[in-house]
Formats: structure tokens, C-alpha cells, sequence
């Protein structure tokens, strides 16, 4: 009896202490730092990011010696190496993968990690550079610029409405990235001016 209400009452103070839950704070590290260290949501493995270039170590810590290691995600250099905190980590809601961020271009890459070598990669992600044209006619556009979807009521048939819809789709994803590009040249445009100064 006595064990049945000691097991109770550790069940029932567990909130209180966090059993069961991400109680581990994620560190406060100085964003300006050379090299700043990413937890992932394997508890043995962390990410050695150096914020100046964007080089990246897989790090691997454990109480038995032969399992303690650091890997090289990558070890090509994205930068001159001048500016702390340059890049960045940011984690995505797969458990192997991040994203990461050159803050002064914009540029960005997928990070996937793995004990396996050949399942570690770091792939660019593209950017296009040049707004996609979407022919006259084809989409109805807002005031503000961005398509509006198709009504299925404004057709007669259920094939002239997925044809519109294909449209709407496609002028939609140009729109998206036109608009992106924009609003990024608008900040790059605004940052310099604040460096000038």
C-alpha cells in the first residue's frame, strides 16, 4: 500500500518537475558569437555552427569514449570569414533537418545530419532571381497585386473551373515569388541605407 501511494504521489508532482516534458532550456548564446552550438531533438547530438563562414560540425557526446565524435557536415566555406554571426541555424520539424541562413545576402541551405555519411548533406536552396511572367488575361489580380482563386460558381462546366483554377495556381506561385523578391529588395534596400549612415 504504502509503494501505491508513494508511485501516486510521484505521478502526481511529475508536472510540477517536468517529467515527461522538453524541460532542458535551450542556452543563451551571444548571436555575434564565431561559433555557436545547435541542439537537434537527439539528446546526443548537436550542431557546431561557425557564424562567420557557415561551416557546420556534427557533434556527437556520450559517456562512452568510442562513441564520442565530430563529423563535418560542411567544411566549405560560404563566406569571408569577417563577420560573426553572419549565419544561422533554425530547426525544422523534421528531427534530422535545419535550415540554414546567410543574414546579410539571404542565401539558404537545407542541413541534414545522420550518423550515416552518406545521408549527411548540405543542399543550396534556390532562389529564383528573376520574377516568373504570367501571361495577360490568364488570373484575376487583387488591388494589391495577388491573384484572386476562382469562384466555382462564375462556371458553367466543372472543366472550365479546374482550368481556371490551374491558372490561379500557377499565377499564384509567380505572384508568391515576385512578391517575395520584392519585399526581400525592399529590406536589402533599407538595411544598406542604415549601414551607409
Amino acid at each position: 500500500m504504502i509503494k501505491i501511494l508513494a508511485g501516486l504521489f510521484v505521478f502526481a508532482l511529475a508536472p510540477m518537475f517536468g517529467q515527461g516534458q522538453d524541460t532542458l532550456p535551450e542556452p543563451t548564446q551571444r548571436t555575434d558569437a564565431p561559433y555557436r552550438l545547435f541542439r537537434t531533438r537527439n539528446m546526443f547530438t548537436f550542431l557546431r555552427l561557425d557564424t562567420r563562414t557557415g561551416e557546420i560540425l556534427q557533434i556527437q557526446w556520450n559517456a562512452e569514449d568510442d562513441k564520442r565524435f565530430a563529423y563535418p557536415l560542411s567544411l566549405v566555406a560560404l563566406a569571408d570569414g569577417k563577420k560573426p554571426g553572419r549565419f544561422t541555424l533554425t530547426p525544422t520539424t523534421n528531427i534530422f533537418n535545419f535550415i540554414l541562413t546567410d543574414q546579410e545576402d539571404g542565401r539558404v541551405w537545407q542541413v541534414q545530419w545522420s550518423t550515416e555519411p552518406e545521408r549527411r548533406l548540405v543542399l543550396p536552396i534556390v532562389v529564383p532571381t528573376e520574377p516568373q511572367v504570367v501571361p495577360a488575361g490568364l488570373i484575376t489580380v487583387l488591388k494589391g497585386g495577388a491573384p484572386t482563386k476562382p469562384d466555382m460558381a462564375d462556371f458553367k462546366t466543372w472543366g472550365e473551373y479546374d482550368a481556371a483554377l490551374a491558372q490561379y495556381e500557377k499565377g499564384h506561385d509567380a505572384w508568391l515569388v515576385s512578391e517575395t523578391r520584392r519585399q526581400v529588395e525592399e529590406e536589402v534596400a533599407v538595411r544598406q541605407k542604415k549601414a551607409a549612415k
